[in-house]
C-alpha cells in the first residue's frame, strides 16, 4: 500500500471516529430522559433496546427507583428471576413502597426455586390490596405445591379466591392440583377459567399446552404454546416444548426453526441439543442423535430424559454395554418408569443374567399382574432358567390376555397353539398354530413354533414333516433351515442333517447354530479336526 493511501485510510479512520465521538456528545441525556426513552421503547416491545436505555439511565443516576423498578420488571418476564431479584431489592432499598415491589420479588424467589424463601414473605401480605393480597396468597399456594404440600396449597388458593375470586394465579394452582389427583376434566376447567380471566396469562397457556400434551393432543399443545410465546418474552421453555410436539408432529421444518431461536438466546442451550437430539432419533439419525444427547449431558448431568434416550439411541446402535449404563442412570432416578426397566431386563437376559432380570421385573409383575410385556419377560426369563411349568404359566397369563384383547391375532392363536402343545393337549395346540399360518402365510413364529412343539413332544415324524413344510416356505431362511436339519438329526438321518446345515453357511457363512450343530455331528463321527475347524469358523465370523 503507498503512502498516499496509507494517508487516505487514516484520514478516514479519524474522520469516523470523529463522527461516533459527535454523536455520543449528542446523547448527553438526563436519567429521566433515559428513562422515558425506555418506557417508549417498551411500549413497542422492543425489550432488548428498553434494556439498553435503563442500564443508561442507571448510570446517570443509579438511585432511580422507577427505572430500577422496571429493569426488574422486564428482567422477571424473561424468566431471569436473580437478576430480577437484585433489581427489585435495591428499588425497595431506596424506598419503593411495598405495594410495587412485594409481588415482583415474590415472583422472582418462586423462578429461582426459593420456595421457603416465598413461604417466608407470607407475613408481608398485611397492609396490601385485595387484588395484591389475592396474588401474594397464590403464589403461596405454588410455593407449599413445589415443596409437595397439596392440602396447604389448596387452602392459600382458597384464601387468594377469598380476596378476589377471578384471580388466575389461584385458578391456575387449582388446574395444578387437580391434574396431580389425574382428574383431567377438572384441571381443563380451571385453566379455562384462569384464560377467560387473562387472556394473555402466558403461564396458564403454557400448563394448557402441558395438559394438551398429557392428553395426547399434539395439534392443541402446539397451539397453546404458540399463545404463551406470543405472551411471554424470552420464552425459552415454551419454545422447547412446541419444538417437542412439532417433532412428534413430524413438522420437521417448523421444530429446527423453533431450535434455532433457542440457540440465538445465547450460551450453551442443554434444551437446543436436546430437541435436536430427540428430532435426530425421530428421523432415525442414531449417531446424530447420540452426540446431541451427549452435549446435552456435558452440559448438565441432571438431565435424566436425556440418560434415558441416550441408552435406547446406543441399544438401537448395538451398543448394549454403553445403552445398559444409561438406562441404568436413569432407572436409579426414575425406578417407575416401566419402558427403562423392560429394556434393562431385555439387555440382562441377552447377558443371560436372568436372576438379575427376574429381580428387576418381579416387583413390576405384583403391582402390575396384568401387564403384556412383563409377563412376556418372566417367560423369557423362565424359559432361561430352565423352568418350564413357569414358563407355560405366564405364556397362558399372555394367551389369555391377548384372547380378550384381539381374539383373531394371529400371534395370539400362536401363544394358544404353543401353550396347549405344552400342556399336552397336542392335537388343539396343532389346529391352533395351523390355524396361524392360515391366517398369515408370513408368520414365521407361528410355523417355528409348531415345528418345535411337535419335536418337544417327541412327535418326529410329524415334526419332520412340519420342518420340511417350513423350509419349503421360507427356503433361504437359516432359522427354518436350522430347524430342518435339527429334526433329520432327531429322526437319526444324520447324512440328510449335515446336508442342510451345511447349506446354512452356504447362505451365512459361520452361521452359529448350523457350524455348531455341525461340529457335533463331527464329534459323533469321531471327527475332531473337523469339529475344531467348524468352531473356529464361528470365531472368525462371530
Amino acid at each position: 500500500m503507498s503512502i498516499n493511501k496509507l494517508s487516505s485510510v487514516s484520514m478516514l479512520f479519524v474522520i469516523i471516529f470523529t463522527t461516533l465521538e459527535l454523536l455520543g456528545c449528542s446523547e448527553n441525556l438526563t436519567d429521566a430522559e433515559y428513562l422515558a426513552r425506555a418506557k417508549d421503547y417498551h411500549d413497542k416491545g422492543e425489550i432488548q433496546a428498553s434494556v439498553i436505555e435503563l442500564k443508561n439511565s442507571l448510570k446517570k443516576n443509579p438511585d432511580n427507583i422507577e427505572a430500577r423498578w422496571l429493569l426488574g420488571n422486564i428482567y422477571l418476564d424473561g424468566g431471569r428471576g436473580a437478576d430480577a431479584e437484585k433489581e427489585l431489592r435495591h428499588a425497595s432499598s431506596l424506598g419503593l413502597e411495598q405495594q410495587a415491589w412485594l409481588v415482583p420479588i415474590v415472583k422472582s424467589l418462586y423462578l429461582q426455586g426459593k420456595f421457603q424463601d416465598v413461604l417466608d414473605m407470607k407475613e408481608d401480605i398485611a397492609g396490601l390490596d385485595d387484588q395484591a393480597s389475592a396474588t401474594m396468597w397464590a403464589l403461596l399456594g405454588h410455593a407449599y405445591l413445589a415443596l409437595e404440600h397439596p392440602q396447604k396449597a389448596h387452602k392459600a388458593y382458597d384464601m387468594s379466591r377469598s380476596h378476589d375470586a377471578n384471580e388466575p394465579e389461584a385458578s391456575l394452582g387449582m388446574a395444578k392440583l387437580a391434574l396431580a389427583n389425574d382428574d383431567l376434566a377438572t384441571a381443563r376447567q380451571w385453566i379455562d377459567e384462569a384464560l377467560k380471566d387473562a387472556p394473555g396469562f402466558s403461564d396458564a397457556w403454557s400448563f394448557s399446552g402441558d395438559l394438551a400434551r398429557y392428553e395426547g393432543m399434539a395439534e392443541a399443545a402446539e397451539a397453546a404454546y404458540t399463545e404463551a410465546i406470543k405472551y411471554k418474552r424470552w420464552s425459552g421453555d415454551d419454545i422447547l416444548k412446541r419444538a417437542l410436539v412439532r417433532i412428534a408432529l413430524d413438522k420437521y421444518d417448523a421444530a429446527e426453526d423453533d431450535i434455532a431461536t433457542i440457540r440465538k438466546m445465547g450460551g450453551r442451550q442443554a434444551g437446543a441439543d436436546y430437541a435436536q437430539g430427540v428430532l435426530f432419533l425421530q428421523k432415525k439419525q442414531y449417531k446424530d442423535a447420540q452426540l446431541a444427547f451427549e452435549n446435552v449431558l456435558s452440559i448438565s448431568q441432571t438431565h435424566t430424559e436425556t440418560a434415558y434416550l441416550l441408552g435406547v439411541t446406543h441399544y438401537i446402535q448395538g451398543n448394549k454395554e454403553q445403552a445398559y449404563t444409561y438406562l441404568g442412570r436413569y432407572a436409579n432416578r426414575n425406578p417407575n418408569y416401566l419402558p427403562a426397566q423392560h429394556l434393562l431386563a431385555v439387555l440382562e437376559i441377552q447377558r443371560k443374567d436372568f436372576a438379575a432380570a427376574r429381580r428387576r421385573i418381579s416387583p413390576i409383575l405384583i403391582l402390575l399382574p396384568d401387564d403384556l410385556l412383563t409377563l412376556k419377560l418372566m417367560s423369557r426369563i423362565a424359559i432361561g432358567e430352565g423352568d418350564t411349568a413357569q414358563a407355560i404359566e405366564y405364556i397362558q397369563r399372555v394367551a389369555a390376555l391377548e384372547v380378550a384383547q384381539d381374539p383373531e391375532s394371529t400371534l395370539t392363536r400362536t401363544r394358544i397353539g404353543l401353550s396347549l402343545m405344552m400342556e399336552g393337549n397336542v392335537e388343539r395346540g396343532r389346529l391352533a398354530l395351523h390355524e396361524a399360518i392360515d391366517l398369515d402365510k408370513e408368520l414365521k413364529v407361528a410355523e417355528l413354533a409348531l415345528v418345535i412343539s411337535l419335536l418337544y413332544q417327541n412327535n418326529l415324524v410329524d415334526g419332520l414333516a412340519a420342518a420340511s413344510e417350513f423350509a419349503a416356505r421360507h427356503p433361504e431362511s437359516p432359522m427354518a433351515l436350522n430347524l430342518l436339519g435339527l429334526a433329520h438329526a432327531m429322526n437319526e438321518q444324520p447324512e440328510e442333517a449335515r446336508q442342510t446345515f451345511e447349506r446354512v453357511l452356504t447362505i451365512v457363512p459361520g452361521e452359529p447354530g448350523a457350524a455348531q450343530n455341525l461340529a457335533s455331528l463331527a464329534i459323533a463321527d469321531g471327527d475332531v479336526k473337523t469339529a475344531i475347524s467348524l468352531y473356529e469358523q464361528i470365531l472368525k465370523h462371530q
